[in-house]
Order: C-alpha cells, then sequence, then structure tokens
C-alpha cells in the first residue's frame, strides 16, 4: 500500500510539469516545410519590418497580442489593458488603432466603433509624442488584490520599422509612473466604453 501511495506522489508532482509542457507546446508554432517558411526580418522591405522592445507584461496579462501595423507611415496601435482587483479579471481593456478602431472590452460589455478623424489625429499625435522608449513597469508584489495596468504602444516610426513599447504599473505604484505616460494613458482611456 506505501509504494502505492509513493507512486501516486511521484504522479501528483509530475502533473504541474506536464502542464506547463503542454503549453509551452501549444504556444510554439509547428515547423513548415522551407517553402512555407515566413521571410526573415532582411528579406522584408523596410515598410513592413518589426523591432520589438524587449519588455514584457507581467503575470496575469498572458502573452501580448500583436496588433497587425499598416504597412503606411504614422500607423500605430494602444492596447490598454487591466488586471487584478477583487476577481481578477481588472476594469476592461481598450484597442485603438490608426485606422480609427476602437474596440472596448469588460467583463460586463463589448463595444467597438470607428473614430472621428478629429479624435484620430489626437491620438495619434499623442501615439508619436510618446517617449515610449525610456517607459518602464512598476509593481509591488505584496499587493495582492491591486488593479494592474498595461499599455502596449506598436507604433511604425520615421526609418519604416514597427516597434513595440509596454510600460504597467499597479494602484500602489500608480503616484510613480512619469507625467508623460499619465498624459498618455488618460488621453486614450477617455474614450473606453465606446466614446468619440
Amino acid at each position: 500500500m506505501s509504494q502505492l501511495l509513493r507512486r501516486l506522489i511521484v504522479i501528483i508532482n509530475l502533473i504541474p510539469s506536464c502542464l506547463w509542457f503542454a503549453q509551452e507546446s501549444a504556444n510554439k508554432t509547428p515547423s513548415s516545410s522551407s517553402a512555407q517558411k515566413p521571410e526573415t526580418e532582411s528579406q522584408r522591405p523596410d515598410s513592413v519590418r518589426v523591432q520589438d522592445h524587449p519588455a514584457r507584461l507581467p503575470g496575469g496579462f498572458g502573452a501580448i497580442r500583436k496588433v497587425e501595423l499598416s504597412p503606411e507611415a504614422n500607423s500605430w496601435a494602444v492596447q490598454i489593458l487591466s488586471r487584478g482587483g477583487l476577481s481578477g479579471k481588472g476594469k476592461g481593456d481598450l484597442t485603438i488603432t490608426s485606422k480609427g478602431d476602437l474596440v472596448w472590452k469588460t467583463v460586463e460589455s463589448h463595444c467597438n466603433v470607428k473614430l472621428r478623424d478629429d479624435v484620430l489625429q489626437i491620438l495619434t499625435q499623442t501615439a508619436f509624442s510618446a517617449n515610449a522608449s525610456v517607459w518602464v513597469g512598476l509593481t509591488d508584489r505584496l499587493c495582492r488584490d491591486c488593479f494592474v495596468y498595461a499599455i502596449v504602444l506598436q507604433r511604425r516610426e520615421n526609418d519604416g520599422i514597427g516597434r513595440t513599447y509596454i510600460a504597467y504599473w499597479d494602484s500602489s505604484t500608480d503616484r510613480n509612473i512619469s507625467d508623460e505616460l499619465r498624459k498618455a494613458y488618460d488621453t486614450f482611456m477617455t474614450h473606453k466604453g465606446c466614446k468619440q
């Protein structure tokens, strides 16, 4: 009986490793034949090259959902995400693109609209005036029920390369984010709930 109990304990201890391996395998794209391989960075024309900022979202957000930037100059996309609070689900997620597409999602509701040109002009100015290369992540690991916020800015810059910038903070470190980051966050969040 004790041998059966030991085997059961070994199996139970292996379950998390198996689940991690299964999740990692599911996240990888299947390999394909050489004829179907995607272009390498050097093979792509300048207008569609992408270079990512090394920052990552904190735990609880999952992987960054990339928004496909259009190939023209000055294209951008902003995602503002939130998690945490007592439910762990945050306060809602906002995605806005330079094409004027806005999507707002909360646990209770979902909406999408096309933004007016005058609104889009202000948001484009905000996306390109942001000094996103200095954005950082600030969280307090001891604050278990804090709301955690993240902003992901993708933009095609003057050299034609699309870059991704990330900043995040929680309700206990909110006072420590830069004024410039707060302005960018507030400017985009005025459109939560699909407001024009």
